[in-house]
């Protein structure tokens, strides 16, 4: 399936695009770079495997740190500040 979204990044040397799923690659003042959309197959087949095998790939330790944070946090009111 061919992707269409595009991201477009004004900076100070002019925007840049990346369109058609990240494939194509416009830089300011350059000519357009182009590569095979290959990302979204990987991905996709990753799932395949992980879910074959009935197993996942997610870092729970990050959540166990929120969580911890919420669990042993005391939340104090103040007044504003400003820097």
């Amino acid at each position: 399936m061919q992707q269409t979204w595009d991201i477009e990044v004004d900076t100070d040397a002019g925007t840049l695009r990346l369109s058609m799923g990240d494939s194509v690659l416009h830089l300011p003042g350059q000519e357009a770079q182009r590569s095979p959309d290959q990302d979204y197959s990987r991905l996709y087949a990753r799932f395949l495997e992980l879910v074959a095998a009935g197993r996942n790939s997610v870092d729970v330790r990050r959540l166990q740190i929120v969580a911890d944070a919420f669990l042993l946090a005391e939340r104090r009111t103040t007044g504003a500040f400003f820097l």
